[in-house]
């Protein structure tokens, strides 16, 4: 979840759900279903198979089935750990060279000539 595209929107859980429940994968039928554009409800299936909550059918790869919710939910979740672990480490890579940067601002500012600094 690209941050899962931020969390998912009710109309994409409302397509999430009809294909889930109904088994229904063909957007026109959906879209009739929810009463929604056939185009939204095309954008909605994209969305769910970014973080697998939708997957290929093995019969036909054209179709879509529903992922369990605990499953695609579980990985989804995964997924987001991991990429705030990243998030993490790079803000903390971020705030050590920031601070490098102020002690040797503030080393110049005290009259350290650059060349002692070591790194130019």
């Amino acid at each position: 979840m690209t941050q899962t595209q931020s969390a998912l929107d009710a109309e994409v859980l409302a397509v999430y759900r009809a294909v889930l429940l109904h088994r229904e994968q063909r957007p026109d039928r959906l879209a009739a279903r929810l009463s929604i554009l056939e185009q939204r409800v095309r954008e909605s299936l994209d969305r769910l198979v970014e973080p697998a909550l939708l997957r290929p059918s093995w019969d036909d790869p054209s179709d879509v089935r529903a992922v369990s919710p605990d499953l695609g939910l579980g990985m989804m979740l995964q997924r987001e750990q991991q990429e705030l672990a990243l998030r993490t480490r790079t803000q903390r890579g971020m705030v050590a060279d920031l601070s490098a940067l102020a002690g040797a601002s503030s080393r110049f500012e005290l009259g350290v000539k650059p060349a002692r600094l070591g790194w130019i």
